[in-house]
């Protein structure tokens, strides 16, 4: 008799919001817009209460000045991994929101591909590189794949802001908004 591997739970794609420390702040709020908050993409197994899964997101890479020893703002953007991220145990989630789900037989490699090559202005373009300006390609990027399906991240936008801020302002993180 021949022995079946368990079946691989269809993984959720969410975007997820962490707050910046003072940038996050309501009277930074208005200068700053969107990189009030770091934006990034959550994949992960569905109904893990600690949702452990990998955080795909772009971050600003800083330097440390070899003379001054303080950190250089080199808008150099690069893109990261974080495996095996625990957000259930961030203490800088303050909003998290299931948008699409891989199709069963897609192994998180085609994610991983899909998201890396994003291309990362580094600032020759004129166009500002920020957390959001990422996760928006990203989910274009994911959309196009038909991995998410009838999503408007313009309005889904000011919807997780405003969630961001409620939570930020209350002292309490939102785990689960689907």
């Amino acid at each position: 008799m021949e022995k079946k591997l368990p079946e691989t739970p269809q993984l959720e794609i969410a975007i997820v919001l962490q707050h910046r420390d003072q940038i996050s702040n309501p009277e930074f709020r208005r200068e700053y817009g969107d990189a009030a908050y770091h934006w990034g993409i959550m994949v992960n197994t569905p109904y893990d209460w600690t949702c452990n899964g990998n955080l795909y997101h772009a971050k600003n890479q800083r330097q440390i000045d070899a003379v001054t020893c303080q950190h250089l703002d080199t808008m150099e953007w690069v893109f990261e991994v974080r495996s095996h991220f625990m957000l259930a145990y961030s203490p800088r989630l303050v909003a998290y929101a299931v948008v699409g789900h891989v199709p069963k037989g897609v192994h998180e490699i085609t994610i991983y591909n899909m998201l890396e090559a994003i291309p990362l202005s580094q600032d020759s373009t004129g166009s500002i590189q920020t957390c959001f300006t990422w996760v928006d390609q990203a989910i274009h990027s994911l959309q196009r794949a038909e991995y998410i399906k009838g999503f408007d991240l313009a309005q889904f936008k000011s919807w997780a802001m405003k969630v961001a801020d409620y939570n930020l302002m209350n002292g309490r993180s939102e785990k689960t908004l689907r």
